[in-house]
């Protein structure tokens, strides 16, 4: 068996003694004196949180439209294919700022189950 193959079995092992911890923990929450009237709690600080946040972007008006045009207009940036065509290109994957500081990518590999 592979060295991968291995490290993906004992890091399955290991989301399982999570997930039983993590069960473990939420009925131990649930069971905690205050637990449930702070989340209550929580919820309607949400709430008016987000009624605020609503009157100042109706407040604001085009500066919040711009906002938020700012931020598809970055989503749609293709920088992580770019970074990948010039790394299986061979070539140096590495920006800089306009301060001429370099930055230079974190990869990360996720697997999905396959269909």
């Amino acid at each position: 068996m592979g060295q991968l193959q291995m490290q993906f079995i004992e890091t399955r092992e290991l989301k399982k003694e999570l997930k039983d911890l993590k069960a473990m923990y939420k009925d131990a929450l649930v069971q905690a004196d205050d637990y449930e009237e702070t989340c209550d709690q929580i919820v309607a600080l949400r709430e008016k949180k987000k009624e605020i946040e609503l009157r100042v972007q109706a407040q604001l008006g085009r500066a919040y439209k711009k906002i938020e045009e700012l931020k598809e207009e970055i989503k749609k940036q293709v920088i992580t294919d770019l970074a990948i065509t010039d790394l299986m290109s061979g070539k140096t994957v590495e920006v800089q700022d306009e301060f001429e500081n370099d930055y230079e990518p974190e990869w990360s590999v996720k697997f999905v189950k396959s269909k």
